[in-house]
């Protein structure tokens, strides 16, 4: 039972760098809530991003970790 939590949870997570495609992705997020009117006006996402660590963090397209079946 606790193995299947981990397994749905933190236990497949993998930490990625805050590279172009994160970027590009939530900028489509924000645009679409500016264009809703759900924000006030248009943001930069890439304004508020931090790269800093991105050096030692694989790339956003790295798949999540698995768990083989026992």
């Amino acid at each position: 039972m606790a193995l299947d939590a981990v397994k749905r949870t933190n236990g497949t997570r993998v930490f990625v760098a805050v590279d172009k495609n994160v970027v590009d992705s939530q900028q489509q997020i924000a645009d679409a809530f500016a264009a809703l009117k759900l924000i006030p006006r248009r943001v930069d996402f890439g304004d508020f991003t931090d790269t800093r660590f991105n050096g030692s963090l694989p790339p956003s397209t790295t798949a999540p970790r698995t768990y083989k079946e026992s």
